[in-house]
């Protein structure tokens, strides 16, 4: 018995001691936070489309609303803030308005957003003239979402 004991402890040590060795174990590769391009693209697709539904003009892309949303997303996926900015440099002094999500797809956080009265008004307003929606994967595997809309 204390043959199988002490066996067993010293295959435990072994083990750890492998372990502790530079070189001999090789590490997870680290996570990458990245853009989701096709999720910017289907959240584009269902804005226009509920605006189409409601008779609401539709808005037109912005590269620099866009490339703020992206970066913004990206802020928060990487474990910045998740929160609405206070203050939209991107908007030039002109109207502004944001619409942030978190969910593991575009039209599941589309919906949520829709159940909001705040975001959904941003969503169908008849001011926005712009839109750029900006979208990135987490390491879990959520996609955050940022919606800057522009008006005249």
């Amino acid at each position: 018995m204390r043959g199988a004991r002490r066996a067993g402890c010293g295959a435990a040590l072994l083990g750890l001691s492998l372990m502790m060795v530079p070189g001999t174990v090789s590490a997870a590769p680290a996570c990458k936070v990245t853009p989701a391009k096709a999720e910017e693209v289907q959240m584009q697709r269902l804005v226009t489309a509920q605006r189409r539904a409601e008779k609401v003009p539709e808005v037109k892309g912005n590269v620099a609303l866009k490339k703020a949303g992206r970066a913004k997303s990206l802020a928060m996926a990487k474990g910045g803030r998740f929160a609405h900015e206070a203050i939209l440099p991107w908007a030039g002094g002109r109207s502004g308005g944001q619409n942030i999500a978190m969910a593991s797809s575009a039209s599941i956080a589309f919906e949520v957003m829709l159940q909001s009265p705040g975001h959904r008004a941003n969503i169908v307003s008849k001011d926005w003239r712009f839109t750029g929606v900006g979208a990135a994967r987490s390491c879990d595997g959520l996609v955050y979402f940022t919606l800057n809309f522009l008006g005249r």
